[in-house]
This record gives C-alpha cells, sequence and structure tokens, in this order.
C-alpha cells in the first residue's frame, strides 16, 4: 500500500523548524523597528542642526538662556511643536546639543520607549563640522546605541 500525505513526526518536526525560526526573527524584527523609529528622529532634527550650525557660525557662540529664548534665538519650534508620531520632543541646550526623547506609550517600540539621546556638536575652525551621539549616560533612561544607525 502507497502512503499519501505526511506522517506525525515529519509535521512536528516542520512546526519546530518554524518556531525556531520565530524565535529568531521576531527579536530581529523588534530591532529593526526601533531603529526605524529613532530614523524619524533624525529626519525632524534636521532643521535644528542646521539652525545650530548657522547659528554658531554667525556669533561663535551657542544661544543661552531658558530653553524659549535658545528656540527663539535659533528660529525653531519650541521643543514640544517639534515632535513626530514617535519623537515626544526635540530640544537644543545651551552647550549647542540637541536632546531627544521619545514618547512613552504605544506606537512606540518597547526598546526605545520613553529613551532619550543627544547629538553633539563638534566644532572646529568657528563652525560645526560634525555630529557625535550620546547614549552611554549611567542612567537606564538613555536609549542603547544599537538602535540609532548614523549619526550624521
Amino acid at each position: 500500500m502507497k502512503q499519501k500525505g505526511f506522517t506525525l513526526i515529519e509535521l512536528m518536526i516542520v512546526i519546530a523548524i518554524i518556531g525556531i525560526l520565530a524565535a529568531v526573527a521576531i527579536p530581529q524584527y523588534n530591532k529593526y523597528t526601533a531603529r526605524a523609529q529613532v530614523a524619524e528622529a533624525f529626519a525632524l532634527m534636521a532643521p535644528v542642526k542646521t539652525a545650530l550650525s548657522l547659528y554658531y557660525q554667525t556669533t561663535g557662540a551657542f544661544a543661552t538662556g531658558t530653553r524659549i529664548e535658545r528656540h527663539d534665538a535659533l528660529g525653531i519650534a519650541d521643543r514640544d511643536d517639534l515632535g513626530g508620531d514617535y519623537v515626544r520632543r526635540i530640544t537644543a541646550k545651551a552647550n549647542g546639543s540637541i536632546r531627544v526623547q521619545f514618547f512613552n506609550n504605544t506606537p512606540v517600540n518597547d526598546l526605545i520607549r520613553d529613551k532619550i539621546f543627544e547629538l553633539r556638536p563638534t566644532v572646529s575652525s568657528g563652525v560645526i563640522t560634525s555630529w557625535a551621539c550620546f547614549t552611554n549616560a549611567p542612567n537606564g533612561s538613555w536609549i542603547d546605541q544599537e538602535y540609532i544607525n548614523s549619526c550624521g
């Protein structure tokens, strides 16, 4: 008699293989989602970086005063108006750095929820030449470096 179909052991092997693949794929997808959401922050920071660069090049210093005074001097919106779908706020700090904070609720990925990171300028010959990511503060409210693709 010729057998038709799969045996129980063959089906159990297939299910085990699918389970192993899912166990590897789901965490990787979660990290991918977090990196994609962090990318929104870099898009939203572009005008702030430009404003900081122009202000520093013109005045030779970073904007000082209260947060509102700094944002007004730079000609950018207040920090809460600079947010997006995942980014809660973007703040220009007195030392020229840009601080990003993510929302603390869904749809923000658990890996970056309510976390922060900063872009800090490197100054050379009176201009901002590059930006460095700062993520390794001692407390747990800072984002892990692995979720930041680049620090442009």
